[in-house]
């Protein structure tokens, strides 16, 4: 099973800042920015490129293995529901 997160560009890029602003440590030597092409590519490039990248690629493995299932999440808060409910299929 493949399981894509396709958020929208709003949440995206609101997370990016968040985790920016929320990050504590950093590694030695690595500088933590956020720069107007990173989150133009965030809001902009990521989404429409990956996005025709990830349909071809589905398109291209579903054909090819019947067997296989896609899902995609388009919010947190289906995320949240899906785990959810694998976690009461746990229980039973």
């Amino acid at each position: 099973m493949v399981i894509r997160l396709d958020y929208n560009r709003f949440v995206c890029l609101y997370r990016a800042v968040k985790r920016f602003f929320q990050r504590q440590e950093q590694s030695e030597g690595c500088i933590a920015k956020i720069d107007f092409p990173f989150l133009w590519y965030i809001f902009w490039q990521y989404s429409n490129k990956q996005r025709q990248k990830q349909n071809a690629l589905k398109a291209d493995l579903l054909s090819k293995n019947a067997c296989l299932k896609w899902l995609d999440l388009k919010s947190p808060k289906q995320a949240n529901a899906y785990l959810k409910a694998l976690e009461f299929k746990k229980e039973d």
